[in-house]
């Protein structure tokens, strides 16, 4: 065979691949389109079989490397939803973390409260090494009152931790460090349930602690707070609900 030949001979081959490549796409995006309604109409049927809530809607399904996932969304609430996944003839949901508990809501009004206070966080780098908002507070936990406020994402609930990492203390400055941040919180327009505080000893990392306490246990009894951490007062952290964990 002739190199002319030869030339015609490949590149036929390479069409043919490039054809029967195409017609596989082709296939593939018609063989979606006949079973995604099939698989929605079962995941939808699947859905309101287990919770029979009137309040979901549906968005499409997504496919992705043959799995199947369908958004059910709460009428009530953009940001209130969850997973329903089609795999392998075999159907899973994220129901009890993600709508039930109110994860997703909780990470989108975390999300909207850290950019909004964005700017004036910026301005505190050289006292914190974190300062940031954590709305984890279980849906199904609140009453009706405060999951309705909830769902209109009210910000003004104190119903969200406050997580914050210090660059610095000691045992001679801790009052002045929790006023600080009890002062910073109040620029910022904040009211959190409670605080997650990571006090760093740069002298001596073993005394570094971690503790979570509340807001108005700061706010209202600054000075026996500082007693119970300085001495590790067993009594004071138990009356006023303290946790305290040593670090490194």
């Amino acid at each position: 065979m002739d190199t002319k030949n030869k030339l015609t001979l490949y590149m036929g081959i390479f069409y043919l691949i490039i054809i029967l490549l195409f017609g596989l796409i082709i296939i593939n995006e018609k063989k979606s389109d006949f079973i995604i309604p099939k698989i929605r109409k079962k995941l939808i049927s699947y859905t309101e079989e287990k919770y029979n809530n009137k309040e979901f809607k549906y968005e499409k399904v997504k496919n992705k490397n043959e799995k199947y996932y369908l958004k059910v969304v709460s009428k009530l609430n953009n940001n209130l939803y969850f997973i329903v996944k089609y795999q392998d003839n075999k159907i899973s949901d994220t129901y009890k973390k993600d709508y039930l508990e109110g994860a997703t809501i909780n990470k989108y009004m975390s999300k909207k409260m850290n950019n909004y206070i964005k700017k004036d966080i910026t301005s505190s780098t050289d006292i914190y090494n974190k300062y940031e908002v954590e709305y984890n507070t279980k849906l199904n936990d609140c009453t009706n009152i405060v999951k309705e406020k909830i769902l209109k994402e009210d910000y003004t609930l104190p119903i969200y931790t406050i997580n914050i990492e210090t660059k610095y203390y000691n045992f001679s400055n801790i009052k002045d460090i929790f006023l600080g941040i009890s002062n910073y919180t109040k620029k910022l327009n904040l009211n959190p349930k409670n605080y997650n505080i990571t006090l760093n000893n740069t002298e001596n990392i073993s005394k570094s602690m971690n503790l979570l306490i509340d807001n108005d246990i700061i706010v209202n009894n600054i000075d026996e707070v500082v007693i119970a951490i300085t001495n590790n007062n067993q009594l004071l952290l138990n009356k006023y609900n303290i946790k305290l964990k040593y670090l490194n």
